[in-house]
C-alpha cells in the first residue's frame, strides 16, 4: 500500500482484521511519510533512514545539501555541479579527474540509489528525492529560511531564502561562518542594499551568493567562487573592480549595458561555468577575459547565452575555451545571424543547444568534426 496518509486508528484496526486471515509468512508492504501513522501503525521502523545510514559518508554531503531547495526542484547537471564546486565540497587532487567528473559520479551514485529522478527534455533535468529525509539530516548547518524561521543558529554555515516578507535585519546570525546565501526561486532576492552590505561586512568568507540586487561592496568577496545576478533586469553597470574577484569560477549575470567593460573582465580567465542572461541591450561581448593577444587560454567548459537578442554572432574570445569548453547553449537569440567556422574546433563540445534563433539558417560545413559532441 503506497503513500497512506489515512490516520484513523479505528479504520486501520478495521482494516487489520481483514487482512488478518492471509497466509501464514505473508507480508504487506506499507509507504508513509508520517511518524504519527507509522506510531498509529505499530509494525517496524522507517527503512528510508536506513538506506541513507548505509549511504558512504562521502556522498551523504551532497544528499544533505538538497534540503537547501524547495521540494520538486530541478536541476541540470551542470547546475548541481556549479553548485558543489561553489560550496567547497568537490576536491580533485593534482594529476587525477577534474572536478566535473567527480561531480557526474556522484549524480550518478545518487540517481543509482534511487536518491535522484531524471527525466530528459532540454538535456538531463534531475529531481532529488526524498526532501524530507534531507531535511532531516542537514541538522542545522543548512537552514531554508521562510515565514516560520523565527531564529538562525549562529552555527548555521548555509542558507537558502525561499520567502522574500521573511528578510530582516534582526534575523541572520551575527557570526562570520555563513558560507552560502541563496534565493533559489525565480523572482526572489534581496530588496534592501543596507542589508546586503551587512552581509557583505559580516560574511566575507561567503563562497557562494545568489541575489537579485547589487551591491558595489561586493568585489570585497575575495573567497566567492559563485555569484550569480541571474534576472537581475535592472541592473544598470557591473560593479567597478568585478575582475578582482580572481577566485571566481562561476559567475551568472543579468545587465542592461550594451556594452560590457574589458577591464571588469580582466581577471576572469579562471571562470569555468559563465551564463549571460536577458541582457537585452547588449550589442556585443567582445571581452579580452585578460587577453595580451586575440586568443587567451581559458579554463571555461560552461557557457550559456539566453536572450540576447542584438548578439549576432558568436565572440572570437569563445576560442580561448577550444581544450575545455564542453556545453554550450544559445537561446533566444533572435539576431544572430552566422556561427564562425571556427566552432568546429572545439573538439571537447559534448552539448550544442541552439533554440529560437530564428534568423540563424545554416551551421558551419564541418560541424562532423565535433567528435565529442
Amino acid at each position: 500500500m503506497d503513500a497512506i496518509w489515512n490516520d484513523d486508528s479505528a479504520k486501520w484496526i478495521e482494516l487489520k482484521d481483514l487482512i488478518k486471515v492471509g497466509g501464514m509468512g505473508s507480508k504487506i508492504l506499507v509507504t508513509i511519510r508520517s511518524n504519527s501513522i507509522a506510531s498509529m501503525m505499530g509494525t517496524l521502523p522507517s527503512y528510508i533512514l536506513l538506506s541513507y545510514d548505509q549511504m558512504p559518508s562521502y556522498l551523504k554531503h551532497y544528499f544533505a545539501y538538497s534540503s537547501l531547495f524547495p521540494k520538486d526542484f530541478g536541476f541540470a547537471g551542470a547546475q548541481i555541479s556549479s553548485l558543489w564546486a561553489g560550496l567547497g565540497l568537490l576536491r580533485s587532487p593534482v594529476g587525477s579527474r577534474q572536478v566535473e567528473h567527480i561531480a557526474a559520479q556522484y549524480i550518478d551514485e545518487l540517481h543509482t540509489r534511487s536518491f535522484l529522478e531524471d527525466f530528459e527534455d532540454f538535456g538531463h533535468i534531475y529531481y532529488f528525492k526524498l526532501h524530507d529525509l534531507a531535511l532531516y539530516v542537514a541538522k542545522e548547518d543548512l537552514l531554508v529560511v521562510n515565514l516560520r524561521t523565527c531564529n538562525i543558529p549562529e552555527q548555521a554555515r548555509h542558507l537558502s531564502v525561499v520567502e522574500n516578507d521573511s528578510l530582516n535585519h534582526a534575523l541572520f546570525p551575527r557570526s562570520r561562518s555563513v558560507r552560502t546565501i541563496l534565493f533559489p526561486i525565480d523572482g526572489m532576492g534581496v530588496g534592501s542594499e543596507a542589508l546586503l552590505d551587512a552581509w557583505i561586512t559580516r560574511y566575507i568568507y561567503l563562497r557562494l551568493l545568489e541575489i537579485k540586487r547589487l551591491s558595489y561592496s561586493i568585489c570585497k568577496l575575495q573567497n566567492l567562487l559563485f555569484l550569480s545576478l541571474r534576472g537581475y533586469v535592472q541592473l544598470e553597470t557591473l560593479p567597478k573592480g568585478l575582475g578582482m574577484l580572481i577566485s571566481h569560477q562561476h559567475l551568472h549575470l543579468t545587465t542592461k549595458q550594451s556594452i560590457l567593460s574589458e577591464e571588469d573582465f580582466a581577471s576572469l580567465s579562471n571562470v569555468h561555468t559563465l551564463t549571460f542572461e536577458y541582457c537585452d541591450n547588449l550589442k556585443m561581448l567582445n571581452l579580452s577575459l585578460n587577453c595580451e593577444s586575440a586568443i587567451h587560454k581559458l579554463r571555461m567548459k560552461f557557457l550559456h547565452l539566453e536572450h540576447c537578442p542584438r548578439q549576432q554572432t558568436l565572440p572570437q574570445w569563445i576560442l580561448g575555451a577550444a581544450d575545455t569548453l564542453q556545453t554550450l547553449l544559445i537561446i533566444n537569440s533572435h539576431s544572430l545571424k552566422m556561427v564562425p567556422e571556427w566552432l568546429t574546433t572545439m573538439t571537447h563540445l559534448k552539448m550544442l543547444h541552439i533554440v529560437n534563433c530564428s534568423l540563424l539558417l545554416c551551421l558551419p560545413s564541418d560541424m562532423h568534426h565535433l567528435i565529442a559532441l
